[in-house]
């Protein structure tokens, strides 16, 4: 890379409002240009949406679209012909820092505050892999010019590159010294490169990926592949979820009472699916989410739908209209939570225990019709009756070979089955520190404090633990969501039937225990010491997803209080539309330096 090209990089960097030019872009022919504040240019077309702030942007190689990282965690791809959003793309955890397509213009890769690399499908907006590994956010992620390879980098300077044909790890580069914190990652040809900028405020560090030889890495057992689909049980409260649930995930029959909060199942493809053949060398599983449908619950289960792959939404079809209007607010709520995003929805009638029993059926098919089923299913978990039938659909509509893959390291794997292991033995509460000790005699020789870390904090994300600490400092996992479930529920009915009339709980009944926990009898209720981490638990679960807010000292839950504002949901389609080189002889890294206080180099990024 010359001097020259060298410094109009780092000119594009550091420059507060920098442009990206159009692969096809040419001068603008100016006839007598007359000066404005912005210069003597013309404004060609201008995207945006809504209030999102942008990280990067980028064009397609082939000019026909933009595609921009939000920090509202999505991706935006617009066209360059119409100006229209084509396409949103919906899945990181947290903001979106970085963004780059593919040499062909078929695929994009984005890089997020959730320490993720994520690969999708330009045309169609489906995701195709996640890339595991990183400790740090992503800031940088490119392309190969012959497409063999993708390259990331993270906030504490760690450079990684990904085989495009298996997705595994085939190189990490280690951080420089603290004080750096990387820029960009991008792959040039080979010339001489400038090793430090301006007093050293500026490092390149350069890496020919020719050295590399994919065919070995390929076969090195460093990474695993997996898939993972979550199944999810809607319906009024009564409708015989759980029976059915169970039924499905043990093939046995016991009489449940109303879930309260909710109740998983973790079970391999081939339980659900015996037909089915598992690809060699990767991890496919299925969550079954049975959701309880109390009023109480339902507050809270809405932040558990957004990535369900298939729905089941069950009703008591004997019970005519009534059903059928539960039927459509429970469609309703979860089209609102998938923001546009179609999943696998099947209708299940269920406790038809006689071949004879009482259905509209007129009324049934035009509920099909309306909310978008993709199939009915009478079902009876007690005799049992149409359970093969339930089944043998859902393994059809499962197309796993076209379903998003994560690749993670083997210790991110152990991280997870650890702590699914200890989920599986009733386990409630584990101190962070006894889950480090037990991944470090696993690893003696390659364990490492962060990856433990992240793993937990990815896991925390998704819903699946939640990560919090006692009033000690000490860090502790609550492993069972369902118990927040339950308990957060029973502050909720707490909050509703307060005396005063007024949707607010005192922070301080909490925390000396003066509450009741209505809905759970008192041989159910956990522990004390289990209890008081679990409440702590379910009142920062509360006040980061918004569903209470804290005002000097006093807990308030805004949507409890009298509806007086009609809701109106808003549904969007995005329009679908169709959108080589030479191979890479180097592959760069910037960083700039951020002067000698550790604590300085890591901006904080708000997710």
């Amino acid at each position: 890379m010359a001097l020259k090209d060298f410094a109009d990089r780092l000119r594009q960097l550091f420059t507060p409002a920098s442009e990206v030019l159009s692969p096809d872009t040419k001068p603008l022919p100016v006839i007598s240009p007359t000066p404005t504040p912005s210069g003597p240019f013309q404004l060609r077309q201008t995207f945006g949406w809504k209030n999102s702030a942008f990280n990067s942007v980028t064009w397609s190689p082939d000019g026909q679209h933009v595609a921009a990282a939000s920090n509202d965690t999505c991706i935006y791809i617009w066209s360059t012909t119409t100006g229209d959003l084509e396409e949103l793309l919906e899945g990181h955890q947290r903001s979106v820092l970085s963004v780059a397509w593919s040499p062909d213009s078929r695929l994009l890769a984005s890089g997020a505050a959730d320490n993720t690399v994520r690969v999708w499908e330009a045309q169609s907006g489906r995701a195709l892999r996640t890339l595991e590994g990183h400790q740090r956010s992503v800031l940088s992620v490119a392309w190969s010019p012959d497409s063999r390879l993708l390259a990331s980098g993270a906030a504490e300077g760690d450079g990684r590159l990904w085989s495009c044909e298996t997705w595994q790890e085939v190189k990490r580069y280690k951080p420089l010294a603290p004080k750096y914190q990387l820029l960009t990652v991008g792959f040039t040809s080979v010339t001489e490169t400038a090793s430090t900028f301006g007093d050293e405020d500026i490092a390149v560090r350069a890496w020919n990926p020719e050295e590399i030889e994919l065919s070995d890495v390929q076969a090195a057992p460093t990474s695993i592949h997996s898939t993972s689909v979550k199944i999810v049980f809607v319906g009024e409260s009564n409708v015989g979820k759980s029976c059915l649930a169970l039924r499905l995930a043990e093939n046995r029959y016991e009489e449940q009472g109303s879930t309260l909060g909710m109740k998983l199942w973790t079970l391999p493809r081939e339980k659900l699916d015996p037909q089915a053949i598992k690809p060699p060398g990767e991890k496919c599983d299925v969550t079954l989410w049975d959701l309880g449908g109390q009023d109480e619950y339902r507050l809270v289960h809405q932040l558990f739908l957004h990535d369900t792959t298939l729905a089941l939404v069950l009703l008591d079809p004997t019970r005519g209209r009534t059903a059928f209007e539960e039927v459509e607010g429970w469609n309703l709520r979860l089209e609102k939570q998938l923001h546009g995003r179609k999943p696998i929805k099947l209708l299940v009638g269920t406790k038809l225990d006689a071949d004879n029993s009482t259905v509209d059926q007129a009324g049934l098919r035009q509920l099909i019709e309306t909310c978008g089923f993709d199939g009915y299913f009478s079902t009876s978990a007690k005799k049992p009756r149409g359970i093969e039938e339930l089944r043998a659909a859902i393994a059809a509509a499962l197309d796993w070979d076209n379903l998003a893959k994560t690749t993670r390291p083997v210790v991110f794997q152990q991280v997870r089955d650890a702590i699914e292991a200890r989920r599986k033995a009733d386990e409630v509460v584990l101190l962070y520190r006894d889950l480090e000790e037990q991944i470090r005699q696993a690893n003696p020789d390659q364990f490492d404090l962060g990856d433990v870390d992240t793993v937990v904090k990815q896991l925390a994300v998704q819903g699946v633990v939640v990560d919090t600490r006692e009033s000690s400092g000490q860090r502790v996992l609550v492993l069972r969501i369902e118990e927040i479930e339950r308990y957060a529920g029973s502050l909720i009915l707490t909050v509703r039937d307060n005396p005063r009339g007024v949707p607010a709980l005192e922070e301080q009944d909490i925390v000396v225990g003066r509450l009741a926990f209505p809905g759970i009898k008192r041989e159910e209720r956990l522990h004390p010491v289990q209890e008081r981490f679990v409440v702590e638990s379910v009142v920062q679960f509360l006040l980061e997803y918004g569903i209470c807010f804290r005002h000097e000292g006093t807990l308030i839950f805004p949507s409890l209080f009298p509806e007086t504002v009609t809701r109106e949901v808003i549904k969007m389609k995005p329009a679908h539309k169709s959108g080589g080189g030479s191979r890479a002889r180097k592959v760069s890294a910037w960083y700039r330096a951020y002067g000698d206080q550790p604590q300085a180099r890591f901006p904080r990024r708000t997710a």
